[in-house]
């Protein structure tokens, strides 16, 4: 039997290559769909909200996009799940939960444009975080905890008005973007 119009799309948005059988291409296009289909985006971004209602948090959700609004407080049960990507930037944010050391799957986090003057010594437990972004927020002292974090490639602390970098920031071997544009910085 030839393959029909699906199966071809299905093989074609997979990227699979020829040579196979074809129920073993399509059971690998299909596993590579849902795979996609997986990280679902949780997205209340603009919507004047004041609150993070608890109610919609889904344990299939992996990225939480909830910015421009006026959020002063994260509800806890969003820090139960699997989530790799958290944006909560340009709300009310002035205390961030230490309850975001359980985010341990986070690889970027966003919370530019809050009102944080610090950060939970739990940031520390965030290991595979990649990219954290802190711009525009009260830290007078960069965090020691995100000295900890093993694999930081981005670090935003920019009109912040940090005077100086600890020397426990050497340990950020894998970093590849400080970004300062405007702090207070008097010394490195």
């Amino acid at each position: 039997r030839e393959m029909d119009a699906n199966d071809s799309r299905l093989m074609q948005a997979a990227g699979l290559v020829t040579g196979e059988t074809r129920m073993e291409t399509r059971g690998k296009a299909r596993a590579r769909i849902k795979a996609a289909e997986a990280k679902i985006l949780l997205d209340v971004s603009m919507l004047s909200m004041t609150l993070f209602p608890p109610e919609i948090v889904d344990s299939s959700i992996r990225l939480v996009r909830m910015d421009d609004n006026a959020i002063a407080t994260i509800a806890p049960s969003l820090f139960r799940l699997p989530i790799t990507l958290f944006s909560a930037h340009h709300n009310n944010l002035s205390v961030l939960p230490s309850a975001i050391g359980r985010l341990t799957a986070l690889v970027s986090l966003n919370l530019s444009f809050n009102f944080l003057s610090e950060l939970p010594s739990s940031i520390s437990r965030l290991l595979s975080l990649r990219t954290l972004l802190l711009a525009s927020n009260h830290l007078e002292e960069a965090p020691l905890a995100i000295a900890a974090l093993p694999i930081l490639r981005a670090l935003d602390l920019s009109t912040n008005p940090i005077k100086r970098l600890p020397p426990q920031f050497s340990a950020l071997v894998d970093l590849e973007y400080l970004f300062f544009t405007a702090a207070a910085l008097s010394s490195l």
